[in-house]
């Protein structure tokens, strides 16, 4: 009993990385399934973020996109994907919790 409170009292700090890699979550794609909801061209999306069109499809191909260009593209897309990831993040720390 008292190993099994010691393990979870010392459950590791995983940051955002971990959890998408661990749980297979692809930023760039939740990026492009919302440009497709809201049906808004590659095109649009490339001239509101200020680059071309080959940039987004990187973005899309990317499982990580940094900071400031995800701000950018929340604002643009007037979508917060902060909150997608803490709500995502957020319900791992919960399935991680009850398998130990």
């Amino acid at each position: 009993m008292l190993i099994d409170v010691q393990r979870r009292l010392a459950m590791p700090q995983f940051s955002c990385r971990h959890f998408m890699k661990r749980f297979h979550a692809h930023l760039g794609h939740i990026i492009r399934d919302e440009l497709n909801r809201q049906q808004r061209t590659v095109t649009w999306f490339a001239d509101n973020i200020n680059c071309d069109r080959t940039t987004c499809y990187d973005i899309f191909a990317r499982k990580f996109v940094n900071h400031e260009q995800l701000e950018k593209i929340s604002i643009v897309l007037h979508h917060n994907f902060f909150r997608d990831l803490a709500e995502y993040e957020d319900g791992v720390v919960k399935k991680l919790a009850k398998s130990i």
